[in-house]
């Protein structure tokens, strides 16, 4: 009789412990998801997307510069550009590549051959680097970009 109960208990140890483990594990990938969900619609707030062109603006803050009331003006501003090509804003606080190299290889990542813009503000390498393709870099030429980056 005794034997009977010791594997009732032990059998009952192992399914609570059993059920607080897959409770804890319900948590911890319900948390994830949460937060991936979160990062997903911080992301979404930054992104817009033009209806009639497909051109989208974005802002990667990832060297937290800028106050978080101004993604909005600054979103406005950059869909205006939505209608002659994609426009981005990337700030970066660690980059072990030139910050040329850096935005070449972000912009063909991003846009590949479509028309459009991008500033990268380096804070690793201290730089402010502007780079447009396609149709968009016959109205915002070099001498422009670099007008630009001289007024920032």
């Amino acid at each position: 009789m005794r034997d009977k109960i010791y594997k009732h208990n032990k059998m009952s140890s192992i399914a609570v412990f059993s059920a607080i483990f897959m409770i804890i594990v319900a948590i911890v990938l319900l948390l994830s998801v949460k937060n991936a969900r979160a990062e997903d619609e911080k992301d979404y707030k930054n992104v817009y997307i033009n209806p009639d062109t497909g051109y989208e603006a974005i802002i990667e803050d990832d060297a937290a510069l800028m106050a978080e009331n101004d993604y909005e003006a600054l979103l406005g501003l950059m869909k205006q550009i939505t209608l002659y090509g994609n426009v981005m804003l990337k700030t970066i606080e660690t980059n072990n590549m030139s910050t040329e190299g850096y935005i070449r290889a972000l912009y063909n990542e991003r846009f590949k051959s479509d028309s459009g813009t991008i500033l990268v503000i380096d804070m690793d390498n201290r730089n402010i680097w502007i780079h447009s393709n396609g149709k968009i870099s016959v109205s915002y030429t070099h001498l422009r970009a670099h007008e630009t980056s001289q007024d920032l």
